[in-house]
């Protein structure tokens, strides 16, 4: 393998805001199926209602409250680095957040945690060409001002764990800036796996997982080039693909 990940083309992001969307993700998609859509070109909006996690979760927010945006990028990448992907990309998504929330951690595999509660997240959808990940559309959602996460009791914002109010532009400003300046650089791979280990929720902490209504305590080891969890169980190190297992110590 490469022990390189390579610099991506820079992009100056193409910006088109929405007051209320769907989804960021989905209309990036139509505006790309029309040939609307180029390499760096970002869908922001101040409130969607059908916006979506990992494995298909759903997610709304409360309107003007918080960040949702995608942006289309064509990395043109060695598919064996499809996770080191994931993991550029979450390492500079926490760079840009920290700058405001320095506390904050990397919850395997992109979610952002802050004080033990998920304050954002993102979603890429993936399109791998002969032998490279050809395009991505990278969708980021970020609690920033809202208060109120009746029913999701993990959830929080930036408002309510730093009990300050923060503005959506300016992080959506320093998001988008951290992540065209990241990618525009070479990084070697074992630099990367430090930077997002140094950085992942509960490295090393005896922790409590369930797997198949079976709960097991295990330290969480670190996350291989597949993109697996490896934990270090009572026999033994194990390693588990996203939803296999679920996170109980919170």
């Amino acid at each position: 393998m490469n022990k390189t990940f390579p610099s991506i083309p820079p992009f100056w992001p193409e910006l088109r805001l929405y007051a209320e969307i769907d989804s960021s993700n989905a209309e990036l998609k139509r505006l790309e199926d029309r040939g609307e859509a180029a390499h760096g070109m970002v869908v922001s909006a101040t409130h969607q209602y059908a916006g979506r996690g990992q494995m298909g979760s759903k997610w709304e927010g409360e309107p003007g409250l918080n960040l949702y945006l995608s942006i289309l990028l064509f990395p043109k990448i060695p598919i064996e680095l499809q996770f080191y992907w994931n993991k550029r990309l979450a390492c500079l998504v926490h760079q840009a957040i920290s700058e405001f929330a320095p506390e904050l951690k990397i919850k395997w595999p992109n979610d952002l945690i802050l004080n033990n509660k998920k304050i954002g997240g993102m979603l890429l959808e993936n399109t791998l060409s002969g032998h490279e990940l050809h395009r991505s559309i990278v969708g980021i959602g970020i609690n920033i001002n809202q208060e109120n996460f009746e029913g999701l009791a993990k959830a929080s914002s930036l408002k309510n764990e730093l009990h300050s109010e923060f503005s959506p532009l300016e992080i959506r400003d320093v998001l988008l800036q951290t992540l065209s300046h990241g990618l525009g650089q070479e990084l070697a791979l074992a630099k990367l796996d430090e930077q997002y280990l140094a950085q992942v929720w509960k490295i090393g902490e005896l922790t409590t997982f369930a797997e198949n209504n079976r709960f097991f305590n295990a330290r969480v080891q670190s996350v291989n080039e597949m993109g697996q969890l490896v934990l270090e169980t009572e026999s033994g190190e194990k390693t588990y693909n996203l939803k296999e297992i679920s996170w109980e110590s919170w």
